[in-house]
C-alpha cells in the first residue's frame, strides 16, 4: 500500500539502482583487467630506463611492460608517446582505467557491493582491513565449515560515534559473509596482486591491506580511501557518473546529480539497515546483521527517527503503515478503503489512539 511505498519501496528502489550500477562497474573493471592480461601476452616488454622509440609504443607493449615492471613503469611518458604517434588525446586517468589498473575511484564500486551484501561492514573496516597477518599468512579472508569469513584483527570501538561496540574480550571476531561478497573480495585480490607484490618488495606494510590503488595514473600504490562525488578531487567525474547512472535510474539530470551526491558507504549501509528492519520488524535480528552480540534497540536511532523505532517496537510495522496512510490521505475520500478498516467508527478510534 501507500505505507510500503513510503517506508520500503523507495529505499529498496534506490539500493537496487546503486547495486545495478556497482555490478556493471565491477564487470567493466574486471573486463578491462582481463583485456590487459591478454594484450600483455601479445606484446613485448619495454625497458623503462631506456629511451623508447615511439614506433615501439603500442597498447600491447605497454600492457607487457606493466606486467613486467608494474609500478616502475612510466605510464605518463608512454601514453604521451602513444598519443603523439596515433594523433589521439587520451587522458591518463582514462587510459589507466581502460587497462584495469586499480585506483581509489575504480574500486569504489567494489566497496559499495560489499556493504550492500553485508551491512556489518563499515567504511573504516574496508579502508583498514588486512588480508595478511605480520607473518605473511592469509588470515583475514577464509573459507571454513561451508561458509566464507572475514577475520577482524582489531576491535571496532564505535558503530555510530557514540556507543561502545564490543569489549576487549571480543576484540577479535569473525564476520560471516555471503558467497557473493566473497566473489567480490576474490576479484579485488586479483586486481591488486601486482600492487601488493610491488609494495611487499619495497618493504611497505600496506601490502597486507585489501584495498590498494593508485591516486593518479599508475603511480606508487597505497591504501585506498573512499571517494565521494562532489568532493573537489572528483568534480570532474560527476558528468561521467551521471552517464553511468542514467542507464540504471529513470531520473532527470538534476535529480540524478542529487541522487549520486548522496551515495556514500555510510548512506548505503544505513539504507540497508532500515530496509532489513522494516522487513524483519525485529531489532534483535538487526543487531546480528550489524555484528552485535546483544540486542541494541537504541542503536537504530542512528538510522531511523526514534518515534518510528518506538512505534515499530511496540505496535508493529503494520500500525505504523496505517498511521502514515492516514497522514498521506487525510483529506481523501479513499481513507477508509486505504486503511482497510471495517467502518468509520473503528477508523475514528484508531486515529484517537495514535
Amino acid at each position: 500500500g501507500e505505507a510500503i511505498n513510503l517506508l520500503f519501496f523507495q529505499i529498496t528502489s534506490d539500493l537496487n539502482i546503486v547495486r545495478s550500477w556497482a555490478e556493471q562497474q565491477c564487470r567493466t573493471v574486471m573486463a578491462n583487467y582481463s583485456s590487459r592480461i591478454t594484450r600483455a601476452a601479445q606484446g613485448t616488454s619495454l625497458i623503462p630506463d631506456k629511451d623508447i622509440l615511439a614506433s615501439m609504443v603500442t597498447i600491447e607493449n605497454i600492457c607487457a611492460t606493466f606486467q613486467s615492471y608494474t609500478y616502475d613503469t612510466d605510464m605518463s611518458t608512454l601514453l604521451l608517446k602513444l598519443n603523439k604517434k596515433c594523433g589521439s588525446d587520451i587522458q591518463l586517468r582514462d587510459f589507466v582505467y581502460s587497462l584495469g589498473i586499480p585506483s581509489t575511484f575504480s574500486l569504489f564500486s567494489f566497496q559499495c557491493l560489499l556493504v550492500l551484501e553485508n551491512p556489518a561492514i563499515t567504511q573504516s573496516f574496508l579502508t583498514k582491513f588486512k588480508l595478511y597477518d605480520k607473518h605473511g599468512r592469509l588470515t583475514g579472508f577464509f573459507y571454513e565449515n561451508g561458509a566464507y569469513h572475514l577475520q577482524l584483527e582489531e576491535k571496532v570501538i564505535y558503530i555510530s560515534g557514540r556507543k561502545p561496540r564490543r569489549g576487549a574480550r571480543n576484540a577479535r571476531q569473525t564476520l560471516l559473509i555471503s558467497a557473493k561478497a566473497a566473489d567480490v573480495i576474490n576479484q579485488i585480490i586479483e586486481l591488486t596482486t601486482l600492487a601488493r607484490n610491488y609494495l611487499r618488495s619495497k618493504g611497505d606494510e600496506n601490502w597486507k591491506l585489501l584495498f590498494l590503488g593508485s591516486s593518479v595514473g599508475a603511480c606508487y600504490p597505497s591504501r585506498c580511501s573512499v571517494p565521494k562525488w562532489g568532493n573537489a578531487a572528483f568534480k570532474t567525474s560527476i558528468q561521467e557518473a551521471v552517464e553511468q547512472f542514467s542507464y540504471h535510474a529513470p531520473l532527470h539530470r538534476d535529480k540524478l546529480v542529487k541522487f549520486i551526491s548522496r551515495i556514500t558507504l555510510a548512506t548505503i549501509r544505513a539504507s540497508r539497515v532500515v530496509e532489513s528492519y522494516i522487513l524483519e520488524e525485529n531489532s534483535e535480528k538487526i543487531s546480528k546483521i550489524l555484528g552485535h552480540k546483544k540486542q541494541r534497540t537504541k542503536l537504530l536511532d542512528s538510522y531511523l527517527p526514534a518515534p518510528i523505532v518506538a512505534y515499530i517496537e511496540t505496535r508493529g510495522v503494520r500500525t505504523l503503515q496505517k498511521i502514515i496512510i492516514c497522514h498521506a490521505l487525510s483529506d481523501s475520500s479513499y481513507l477508509l478503503i486505504a486503511t482497510n478498516f471495517d467502518n468509520l467508527e473503528i477508523l475514528d478510534a484508531f486515529l484517537k489512539n495514535h
